[in-house]
């Protein structure tokens, strides 16, 4: 999990390279070497590290409102899940994600319009796991399912993923 949290870490800050087949006819026309790096938005970053800490579905993260937010307690309060209603404990490095985030519209993870949600994952998500070398794995419930040692409780989730060092993931 290490690799994924510095592939998370590499795309918000630097940018992650991509290659590009020279071989190919169409490749003079690419950019620059200096100019092939995928950066992903400080949003769509935290919203994959709430995925993996919260073992929250996808839909749950994105159309997560600052309302059903609570801080204070360190819940989440989910009007309307696959589920139904349900609450989220939230541990320490979600905390630390959910604290690191401006409000800058009633969603937790805008869109490019403030004032809807992101729309998905998708291309942040196919960046990181191949930069992680984790291409074979397309969705963070596998993750989950696969590093979730305990049915319900979700504390020391952060510590499976990254040893005693939550860090690894939670840092920008």
């Amino acid at each position: 999990m290490e690799r994924l949290g510095s592939a998370i870490r590499e795309a918000e800050t630097t940018g992650i390279p991509w290659e590009v087949d020279e071989t190919r006819p169409n490749a003079k026309h690419t950019p620059k070497a200096a100019n092939r790096f995928t950066k992903i938005n400080p949003f769509a970053a935290a919203a994959l590290r709430l995925l993996l800490f919260t073992g929250c579905r996808l839909r749950e993260i994105l159309n997560l409102r600052w309302e059903h937010v609570d801080l204070e307690r360190g819940l989440l309060f989910l009007p309307d899940s696959k589920s139904g209603r349900k609450t989220v404990i939230l541990n320490a490095p979600a905390l630390t994600v959910f604290n690191g985030l401006t409000q800058v519209g009633p969603y937790v993870v805008p869109g490019d319009d403030p004032n809807r949600p992101r729309p998905d994952l998708k291309r942040p998500w196919d960046a990181i796991t191949n930069r992680a070398n984790l291409s074979g794995v397309a969705h963070l419930c596998k993750l989950w399912c696969r590093w979730r040692p305990w049915p319900t409780d979700h504390w020391p989730l952060a510590w499976t993923f990254a040893g005693s060092n939550y860090g690894a993931l939670c840092a920008p």
